[in-house]
């Protein structure tokens, strides 16, 4: 599901791109001056050595030649070497990271906000499907970290739970929202329905949904007496339920 986010998210800033009034090398240009365009630069300008974009960077990564495009220094065999990184915005977002893709995307809306009115998503329920993606990757344990609870229920969460029309109660929904775990997990679904296609979402919520039903089936047992896992599980089964079924 954090994958279909990225992709998403990724065409919808093309989409927005091409409303506005502006070069795509020359905003890419502008957002490389900024202190984090400056480390997506660098970031950028390694994967010339990549096994898999060394092709493709190597078109608009080269030796600097004047100081018409932003640059950065590198060492290669040896020597340093200023690199020119003249990168337009469709090629920069297949070569970025999902944090460097949030530091574009704050770049980008308040820049162009004369074109577009607003961002499609908050910046920081991105950086919670960030922390998800991350926690999936590295195979993290979630269960052992249901304990942790958030700073701060987002109201767009609670508003986006009350909208599924669950039969969970109001203190329940306060309680789970709580859990930092879950928080994140609902930001993750809350994101995919706001910004993948009708068909992507229904599929990711549908696969999401077999794979508690297959838990359901075959483990949740084993946390009866678990209160903290039990309780969590119910409330994310019922979310997610209806949001396949819809």
């Amino acid at each position: 599901m954090c994958i279909d986010i990225e992709h998403s998210l990724k065409l919808r800033i093309l989409q927005d791109f091409e409303k506005c009034n502006n070069d795509g090398y020359e905003l890419i240009q502008d957002f490389f001056k900024t202190r984090s365009g400056g480390k997506v630069a660098l970031d950028i300008a390694k994967k010339r050595e990549s096994l898999y974009l060394n092709k493709l960077a190597g078109k608009y990564i080269y030796p600097k030649t004047d100081d018409s495009v932003y640059s950065v220094s590198l060492y290669n065999n040896g020597k340093q070497i200023e690199y020119a990184v003249d990168v337009p915005i469709w090629i920069m977002l297949e070569m970025i990271t999902f944090g460097d893709l949030i530091s574009f995307y704050k770049f980008f809306y308040p820049k162009e906000h004369t074109y577009v009115a607003e961002t499609p998503i908050p910046e920081n329920i991105l950086f919670n499907v960030k922390n998800m993606r991350n926690a999936c990757a590295h195979n993290n344990c979630i269960l052992a970290t249901l304990y942790k609870e958030t700073e701060r229920i987002d109201p767009r969460m609670r508003a986006f739970i009350d909208s599924l029309g669950t039969d969970i109660g109001n203190s329940g929904k306060t309680t789970r929202l709580k859990c930092r775990i879950i928080s994140e997990i609902v930001c993750v679904l809350y994101s995919l329905k706001k910004l993948a296609s009708q068909d992507v979402a229904s599929y990711d919520f549908q696969k999401f949904f077999d794979v508690l039903e297959h838990f359901e089936q075959n483990y949740i047992h084993l946390f009866a007496e678990n209160s903290l896992v039990f309780a969590n599980f119910i409330f994310l089964k019922k979310v997610v339920d209806k949001l396949a079924s819809s």
